[in-house]
């Protein structure tokens, strides 16, 4: 019965950092120079503890997709598997302008 409180929980999380993604965007757009942070890992956290709640519980199983929607869904999720590819491209652009 956990499994359930612990993904919505994740999927709050994800909900929230979008929030905070759209009022930075917002924010630069109108030119202040405030930045609103995300949380990453504690949504990838809370979908980490959902998937063992569901494991050790007898209670019915939910569909994995949720748990993969869940966890993709969190923007600071999808920025840290982003940030290799980011810091490739700026050596690459630091290389280039030498």
């Amino acid at each position: 019965m956990a499994a359930p409180i612990l993904l919505f929980l994740a999927a709050t999380m994800a909900v929230a950092n979008l929030g905070c993604v759209v009022q930075s965007c917002r924010l630069r757009r109108s030119g202040e120079a405030r930045h609103v942070s995300t949380i990453p890992l504690i949504g990838g956290g809370w979908v980490l503890l959902a998937v063992a709640a569901q494991w050790l519980s007898d209670a019915p199983p939910l569909p994995g997709w949720m748990f993969l929607v869940v966890g993709l869904a969190d923007v600071s999720t999808l920025s840290l598997l982003y940030l290799p590819i980011h810091r490739f491209r700026q050596r690459l652009k630091a290389e280039r302008s030498r």
